[in-house]
Protein backbone atom coordinates (compact mmCIF):
# COMPACT_ATOMS: atom_id res chain seq x y z
CA UNK A 1 0.00 0.00 0.00
CA UNK A 2 2.91 2.35 0.90
CA UNK A 3 4.59 2.11 -2.65
CA UNK A 4 0.82 2.78 -4.35
CA UNK A 5 0.72 6.09 -2.36
CA UNK A 6 4.62 6.82 -3.49
CA UNK A 7 4.18 6.00 -7.17
CA UNK A 8 1.36 7.81 -6.87
CA UNK A 9 2.65 11.13 -5.56
CA UNK A 10 5.86 10.69 -7.63
CA UNK A 11 3.49 10.89 -10.37
CA UNK A 12 2.06 14.18 -9.41
CA UNK A 13 4.81 15.87 -8.93
CA UNK A 14 6.64 14.54 -12.53
CA UNK A 15 2.67 15.63 -14.05
CA UNK A 16 3.45 19.43 -11.65
CA UNK A 17 6.70 19.79 -13.08
CA UNK A 18 5.39 18.91 -16.89
CA UNK A 19 2.59 21.29 -16.28
CA UNK A 20 4.85 23.85 -15.66
CA UNK A 21 7.61 23.04 -17.98
CA UNK A 22 4.81 23.33 -20.67
CA UNK A 23 3.68 26.98 -19.07
CA UNK A 24 6.88 28.55 -19.44
CA UNK A 25 7.08 27.66 -23.19
CA UNK A 26 3.39 28.74 -24.17
CA UNK A 27 4.27 32.14 -22.54
CA UNK A 28 7.54 32.28 -23.92
CA UNK A 29 6.09 31.57 -27.48
CA UNK A 30 3.75 33.92 -26.94
CA UNK A 31 5.29 37.07 -24.83
CA UNK A 32 9.24 36.52 -25.74
CA UNK A 33 8.86 37.08 -29.15
CA UNK A 34 8.76 40.69 -28.64
CA UNK A 35 11.51 41.84 -26.99
CA UNK A 36 13.06 44.20 -29.76
CA UNK A 37 10.58 46.87 -31.28
CA UNK A 38 10.59 46.84 -35.52
CA UNK A 39 12.43 49.56 -36.87
CA UNK A 40 10.26 50.61 -38.78
CA UNK A 41 7.32 51.10 -35.96
CA UNK A 42 10.63 52.65 -33.60
CA UNK A 43 11.24 55.24 -36.81
CA UNK A 44 7.57 55.76 -37.25
CA UNK A 45 6.80 56.26 -33.32
CA UNK A 46 9.78 58.90 -33.65
CA UNK A 47 7.60 60.99 -36.32
CA UNK A 48 4.63 60.71 -34.41
CA UNK A 49 6.35 61.76 -31.54
CA UNK A 50 8.07 64.97 -32.97
CA UNK A 51 4.58 65.67 -34.81
CA UNK A 52 2.83 65.47 -31.23
CA UNK A 53 5.39 67.73 -29.58
CA UNK A 54 5.35 70.63 -32.13
CA UNK A 55 1.48 70.05 -31.65
CA UNK A 56 1.90 70.26 -27.91
CA UNK A 57 3.82 73.11 -28.17
CA UNK A 58 1.22 75.54 -30.58
CA UNK A 59 -1.11 74.85 -28.18
CA UNK A 60 0.65 75.95 -25.14
CA UNK A 61 1.43 79.22 -27.09
CA UNK A 62 -2.17 79.61 -28.09
CA UNK A 63 -3.16 78.86 -24.32
CA UNK A 64 -0.61 81.99 -23.20
CA UNK A 65 -2.30 83.99 -25.68
CA UNK A 66 -5.77 83.49 -24.71
CA UNK A 67 -4.78 83.97 -20.74
CA UNK A 68 -3.12 87.35 -22.02
CA UNK A 69 -6.09 88.24 -24.13
CA UNK A 70 -8.10 87.55 -21.20
CA UNK A 71 -6.53 89.07 -18.31
CA UNK A 72 -6.94 92.18 -20.48
CA UNK A 73 -10.40 91.61 -21.07
CA UNK A 74 -10.80 91.35 -17.44
CA UNK A 75 -9.06 94.74 -16.76
CA UNK A 76 -11.59 96.46 -19.44
CA UNK A 77 -14.65 95.16 -17.38
CA UNK A 78 -13.17 96.09 -14.43
CA UNK A 79 -12.22 99.46 -15.73
CA UNK A 80 -16.18 99.54 -17.52
CA UNK A 81 -17.56 98.14 -13.75
CA UNK A 82 -15.86 101.04 -12.85
CA UNK A 83 -16.90 103.75 -15.20
CA UNK A 84 -20.66 102.35 -14.55
CA UNK A 85 -20.59 102.70 -10.85
CA UNK A 86 -19.30 106.16 -11.05
CA UNK A 87 -22.30 107.07 -13.64
CA UNK A 88 -24.67 105.85 -11.43
CA UNK A 89 -23.68 107.76 -8.52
Amino acid sequence: MLQDQVFLIIEMVILLILAALLGLLVAWLIWGRHKEPHRETSAGNEKQAIQLEKALQDCQRKQAERDTRRAALQEDLEALDKVMRDTAR
